[in-house]
């Protein structure tokens, strides 16, 4: 499993979360091993950055197929999902932050954003989930 961190208050209020670490994956040098990003100027495999995500997103405890991202950007497009929309379909938008909809309970979606230079913000409504 990919080295994660959790916020224990988030996970107090409900809301699963984890910061993926760099540890616990299957990169190879120079990403040391758990690069999640999947771009060509990267230049890591895709096999092993697609291994790398089922990983994060099984720490989450949701499948790969419903871990939410858009290719960010910097930018002022927000993008909102039901959780129902396919993930390649997502993932291909630039935006620079998703929405997800409220959900039924019994639904295990997660939304990933990934960060080099900006800071994540993560707001979420205790009432609807």
């Amino acid at each position: 499993m990919l080295d994660v961190v959790r916020s224990e208050l988030l996970s107090q209020y409900g809301f699963p979360n984890a910061v993926s670490l760099r540890t616990g994956g299957v990169s190879g040098p120079p990403f040391d091993t758990g690069n999640l990003v999947l771009a060509s100027s990267v230049g890591d495999r895709v096999d092993a950055v697609n291994e790398n995500r089922s990983r994060f997103a099984a720490a989450l405890g949701v499948s790969l197929a419903r871990l939410y991202e858009v290719s960010q950007v910097h930018g002022v497009q927000v993008v909102t999902i039901q959780g129902t929309e396919p993930v390649q379909s997502v993932r291909v938008v630039e935006a620079d932050a998703l929405v997800l909809a409220p959900l039924p309970r019994s639904e295990a979606v997660a939304v990933g954003v990934r960060v080099a230079d900006c800071m994540p913000i993560l707001v979420a409504d205790r009432a609807s989930g």
